[in-house]
């Protein structure tokens, strides 16, 4: 699956660019530790709301990405960021 999940202000767009499929809805952040937060997405169209995790992942070379993990009862997703 090639997943695009883009964030502005307090909304995102996760893109299923495979499918052509879009879905929308607002977020809340809330931090856990220094390297970590609480993602809770809510999406326009689902009645329960995506619990994730945003953070830091810390590679062997020591080079870093941010990096969003998502858990729904059918999947875990993972996305690692990019520059923009």
């Amino acid at each position: 699956m090639d997943l695009t999940l883009s964030f502005e202000e307090k909304s995102f767009i996760l893109t299923d660019n495979t499918h052509k499929q879009e879905w929308t809805g607002t977020y809340s952040l809330e931090k856990i530790d220094n390297s970590s937060s609480k993602l809770g997405l809510t999406f326009e169209n689902l009645e329960e709301p995506v619990t994730g995790v945003y953070g830091t992942r810390v590679y062997s070379d020591d080079s870093e990405s941010a990096t969003i993990t998502l858990q729904t009862d059918e999947n875990i997703l993972s996305f690692v960021g990019e520059d923009s």
